[in-house]
């Protein structure tokens, strides 16, 4: 196959510079340790927070992290259900 190197004319150039801006605006970033761990978007309990959130949020190293098998904020009343602390549910001394 051959390739062409014609130079590129302002419609190529426009509509190069079209698709780039459409790829930039996607995002798309590596998985993360957790996200690889738990899946992606999968609520967690991360123990260095005491609280729960989604899989890709903080750098904690999964290993201080559960895995609660759900995807919806249903995570915290299961949390509860286990007996794990909370941040915000603790009560003032």
């Amino acid at each position: 196959m051959a390739i062409d190197t014609a130079p590129i004319d302002s419609a190529d150039r426009a509509a190069l510079d079209a698709l780039t801006a459409r790829i930039s605006a996607l995002d798309v970033r590596p998985l993360t340790e957790d996200a690889i761990a738990f899946g992606v978007h999968t609520w967690v309990y991360c123990n260095q927070h005491r609280n729960v959130h989604q899989t890709g949020w903080c750098t904690v190293s999964p290993r201080d992290k559960l895995g609660l098998g759900v995807q919806t904020a249903a995570a915290q009343e299961k949390c509860r259900d286990f007996g794990l602390a909370l941040h915000h549910d603790r009560t003032p001394a």
